[in-house]
């Protein structure tokens, strides 16, 4: 049953719910969605039986109470690019947040993830679901420990910061940075001056399985529609990729 908190969401005024337990955040905004609720919704819970990775082979793994995880129901915007801008405003709203509350050093990792000194604290999906977008944001707050694949290349706030979370303050926090971020005219700019791998060379995932292949080149910035720019042998002066998983 769903639970309905104060405040507001930041973004258009709109209802915050919350689900102990749900098969998937995003599933239920859906549902939401579809019944009518207006942009800037949120459904948060403390446990996801099936929570959802970018990558079809990646799912969000997290004991119930140690993360926050919600999905925001995101105006979509227009063009065939709004849905790459997406999980970017998104992590540059998470990025915004955890600096200001706790002064942490943020990256963003194009196209989804959140760094904090270089391990993932965030994962971000985000789908079409006309009008909106919905934006699935999962963020480790309370883990002390994660498992083997993972635990070399994870982090949480409760490891940077070695004290308890306060995870719907996280929340408004992020809310109200989504708000200021889906406005703001220098949101390529803002993701840029946090950028992962800036100046450096990295590899690019494209495809997956029988069609999976890889390009290699050092990270020059963000294109206009928040499309991944990589100085390539082959193209130099910088060649374009709008879908990928860089490492």
């Amino acid at each position: 049953m769903l639970e309905e908190l104060t405040p507001c969401s930041p973004v258009n005024d709109a209802p915050v719910y919350f689900k102990p337990i749900v098969v998937s955040t995003m599933d239920e905004a859906a549902a939401l969605a579809d019944a009518g609720a207006p942009a800037g919704t949120v459904i948060m819970t403390d446990f996801q039986e099936q929570g959802r990775g970018r990558r079809s082979s990646r799912g969000w793994e997290a004991a119930p109470g140690e993360s926050l995880l919600f999905t925001v129901l995101m105006p979509r915007g227009e063009g065939p690019a709004a849905l790459l801008k997406a999980p970017l405003v998104a992590g540059l709203a998470v990025a915004t947040a955890l600096e200001s509350l706790y002064s942490l050093p943020v990256a963003v990792k194009w196209p989804n993830d959140v760094l904090v000194r270089g391990k993932k604290i965030c994962g971000i999906l985000c789908v079409a679901h006309p009008p909106f977008v919905l934006a699935g944001i999962g963020i480790n707050c309370r883990q002390t420990q994660f498992s083997t694949e993972v635990a070399g290349r994870a982090t949480s706030l409760a490891l940077e910061l070695g004290r308890p979370i306060d995870r719907r303050r996280i929340l408004y926090a992020v809310l109200a940075a989504i708000d200021r971020a889906l406005v703001s005219p220098t949101w390529r700019e803002d993701i840029e001056s946090r950028l992962a791998f800036r100046g450096e060379r990295r590899r690019l995932v494209l495809g997956e399985g029988k069609n999976e292949r890889a390009v290699e080149g050092i990270v020059a910035g963000l294109g206009e529609n928040g499309e991944i720019v990589l100085a390539t042998d082959e193209k130099p002066e910088g060649e374009r990729f709008f879908s990928g998983s860089l490492s």
